[in-house]
């Protein structure tokens, strides 16, 4: 299957996924379509940027051999401040990035071609990154050491994400080929295993282990209710009594809100930066952090939590809504609601944080509470707000 686009839109990147999802699916290899989204999503995105850098070269007057560094100097500000018209000129320019799904035997091939074609020095440069990639045995300590956006930090990590699939980096290849530039990753399934206990995440594990049982550490909870996305839990109780009215459920509701992010402590302790600069990274690209956070820390910070309120012997369905807070739809139907409420309630915030967008939640769970457009959507997060606000004036509980 070939897709082209001129701009790559957003609903693209979607269907591309969907589309992902579905040739995964018929080789029975569903549990890497995280993975490979990602390494899609940074095949497209460098194939856009390329395809930016040729026009905004262009339109100055610059040599994308001779005059590289002058012209990369303000090429991300200039470009991100009026991205439209960039994008309208590559379209006006015929610049193209085309996907090719190939399924062949039992070995899948993702390709992305564009038709800006690479430079060698360009080349070298990728591949340098790709080399230097080489000296790190995991994500983790890719992140926490030369984590930076220059060009082909992308591809290196990349690399690391395919070794944690058992692939080696002749998984990836990028070349020119008559005026277009291609670059593709190449999976063998009989090579692939998901490689997810590593040396941080048995570290996670251990102190986990060694957590003295509730409410002995009593201070750790403390910590989390005097942070300030403990709003979360007042947003999740709020939207329980205005779409729920179950009384039974606010309570879990409330504490699942309070402690929905446990994990991240235990995380953020072992590696204080490493969460940061992943969400850095993610959010320059454009990504979701959930499928980095999980192949460099092993253990998403989700499952962390779940795994502390467990070994507490908290109830089921407060443990649900801290495994899943961010995978909703993956919980158990008997505890859908907590679990529903308190992803709602975290998504709010981040949209109100402007960290996500509204075509960014599960459909599944807006259907489930009856919201069916992000303007409806806004006006439930007005009216929290409101009712936020004056909670806080009032001094009610």
């Amino acid at each position: 299957m070939t897709l082209t686009t001129y701009t790559l839109p957003h609903e693209t990147e979607e269907y591309l996924d969907q589309v992902l999802g579905m040739f995964l699916s018929q080789f029975g290899q569903d549990e890497i379509k995280d993975t490979l989204a990602y390494c899609l999503r940074e095949l497209a995105v460098n194939a856009k940027k390329a395809n930016t850098k040729r026009v905004y070269f262009e339109e100055r007057d610059l040599d994308n051999r001779d005059d590289h560094e002058t012209g990369m100097e303000g090429f991300k500000q200039d470009t991100l401040g009026n991205i439209d018209h960039y994008l309208q000129k590559q379209k006006d320019a015929g610049l193209y990035i085309k996907v090719v799904f190939h399924a062949q035997g039992n070995s899948f091939r993702i390709s992305v071609c564009n038709n800006a074609e690479i430079t060698k020095k360009e080349q070298i440069r990728i591949f340098d990154r790709i080399a230097r990639s080489r000296a790190f045995d995991s994500l983790e300590e890719a992140f926490c050491t030369v984590l930076d956006s220059t060009e082909g930090a992308g591809f290196g990590i990349l690399i690391l994400v395919l070794e944690k699939m058992g692939l080696d980096e002749d998984a990836f290849n990028i070349e020119s080929d008559d005026g277009e530039t291609i670059a593709s990753v190449t999976v063998p399934f009989a090579s692939v295993h998901l490689d997810k206990m590593d040396a941080l995440t048995n570290q996670i594990v251990s102190e986990v282990d060694a957590l003295p049982q509730f409410p002995e550490n009593i201070m750790l909870l403390q910590k989390l209710i005097d942070d300030p996305d403990s709003e979360i839990s007042d947003v999740a109780r709020t939207i329980s009594r205005s779409f729920k009215r179950t009384r039974e459920l606010q309570d879990d509701i409330y504490v699942g809100g309070m402690l929905h992010d446990l994990g991240q402590i235990v995380v953020s302790s072992l590696h204080p930066d490493l969460l940061a600069k992943i969400r850095k990274f993610t959010t320059e690209k454009g990504i979701g952090a959930k499928m980095l956070e999980d192949f460099s820390v092993g253990l998403n910070h989700a499952e962390v939590g779940a795994l502390i309120a467990r070994k507490w012997n908290f109830p089921e369905p407060l443990i649900e809504s801290i495994r899943f807070h961010h995978e909703p739809l993956s919980c158990s139907d008997e505890y859908r609601d907590v679990v529903f409420t308190v992803y709602l309630a975290n998504a709010l915030c981040d949209i109100e944080r402007e960290q996500l967008s509204y075509d960014q939640l599960e459909e599944g769970v807006l259907a489930d509470f009856n919201i069916s457009s992000e303007q409806q959507l806004m006006g439930v997060l007005g009216r929290l707000n409101d009712a936020f606000q004056t909670t806080i004036g009032t001094g009610a509980e």
